[in-house]
């Protein structure tokens, strides 16, 4: 049977994404790309040249710091979030920095942490004796994983790869010993990102992972289109639908929803809900609540 927590994995993706779903996924925010230009280190060649007011206002233009050096400077990605069905609950969290110091905002080796916890439960026969009764199980699951990735660029796309080790444990109450998942696997872990913006401002995040063990796969993908943007309180907002497979050793399933997705001063916060469906239960309805921040030298 399923380790509900499982599902939270969808989100790792991640981030990004994509949130990784987390398994988990984690969302990938848009980055801009091209290299850092210092344009402090230019040399002023009117600086003995008396400063009119038109030289005074180019002289400002012309030492204005570009936004992405100051994106440059980002060292860290945190990303967290709730995974809920109406048999499961999960909670995870995680981050993103660079492995040898660099910022993140750049190509370059980066290390990814994530770990979560949930709650679930299902209803399955059970040998009592010589019979078989249906019983209501409850499983706790948890997972710790540590990936090394790298990040690169195609013209407006955005690839990351990583891979590692993953530490995945269930248990399960009363023991159901037909299920697998019970007691604690340690496995290697590959997760693949990627984002694209079109010209029209919509973009499209996808991102992929799997670990052995617990033979856990996703494959998530979103579509957004921008709404507002300048709003008091909230830069922008962004709307579009998402859709995700996803599984293990004891089932399969699908996920097709929308989804939102807000910045604000605390981080880029997504809401997203729809349906979820396995052969236990086809029908179910899911929500998921994500955040995801940057943070700067430290």
């Amino acid at each position: 049977m399923l380790s509900r927590l499982h599902i939270v994995l969808c989100s790792l993706v991640v981030s990004l994404s994509v949130s990784i779903p987390s398994s988990y996924a984690e969302e990938i925010i848009p980055q801009i790309a091209g290299p850092v230009e210092d344009v402090h280190e230019k040399p002023n060649v009117a600086a003995d040249e008396p400063l009119t007011q038109k030289g005074k206002k180019e002289q400002t233009e012309f030492t204005f710091t570009p936004f992405y050096s100051e994106l440059s400077a980002l060292r860290l990605e945190q990303f967290s979030g709730v995974d809920a069905t109406e048999n499961q609950i999960g909670f995870y969290s995680g981050g993103v920095s660079g492995l040898l110091g660099d910022y993140i905002n750049l190509p370059n080796l980066k290390l990814r942490t994530a770990h979560g916890r949930g709650y679930y439960r299902y209803r399955s026969s059970r040998k009592v004796g010589d019979e078989y009764v249906e019983t209501d199980f409850h499983g706790e699951s948890k997972f710790y994983e540590a990936m090394v990735g790298y990040e690169f660029r195609i013209e407006k796309a955005i690839f990351k790869a990583y891979g590692g080790v993953i530490s995945e444990t269930n248990h399960i109450d009363p023991r159901d010993p037909q299920n697998t998942l019970e007691g604690t696997e340690v496995g290697a872990k590959v997760l693949l990102e990627s984002w694209y913006e079109f010209q029209s401002n919509h973009w499209l995040s996808s991102y992929a992972s799997y670990s052995t063990g617990s033979e856990y796969y996703v494959a998530h993908s979103r579509y957004g289109i921008p709404l507002m943007s300048g709003l008091q309180f909230i830069g922008a907002i962004d709307v579009g639908i998402e859709a995700g497979l996803f599984g293990n050793k004891e089932f399969d399933a699908l996920r097709f929803g929308a989804f939102s997705r807000l910045k604000t001063d605390i981080g880029e916060i997504t809401f997203s809900g729809g349906i979820s469906g396995d052969y236990d239960q086809p029908d179910a309805v899911y929500g998921t609540f994500q955040l995801f921040r940057k943070f700067g030298e430290f």
